[in-house]
């Protein structure tokens, strides 16, 4: 059983997801991460996995939390399609 196995709660994943969509959106990476998510879309549950497999050498430096919920993101389609949607959708100004 891995932590791949139990997807992040609603509340969590949300979040998870409005902070890296304004991350991107800050530092101007919207659209290389769009091209990316799309381009990366069917190897999601892959990916996720290589995280998993490569936490014992990352985890210390990235923390393994942080690779735990990033592996949990990538093995949702739900969840990448949502964070599409977030990059997609344009701010409307403050008045």
């Amino acid at each position: 059983m891995s932590w791949l196995d139990s997807p992040l709660p609603d509340d969590e994943r949300d979040s998870l997801l409005d902070t890296l969509a304004d991350g991107l959106k800050k530092r101007g990476l919207a659209v290389p991460a769009l091209f990316a998510l799309e381009l990366h879309r069917p190897l999601g549950n892959t990916l996720a996995h290589g995280l998993m497999g490569l936490t014992p050498l990352l985890g210390p430096v990235l923390g393994a939390a942080k690779l735990q919920q990033a592996s949990a993101l990538l093995a949702d389609p739900t969840a990448v399609d949502a964070l599409i949607e977030r990059l997609n959708a344009t701010e409307t100004p403050a008045s």
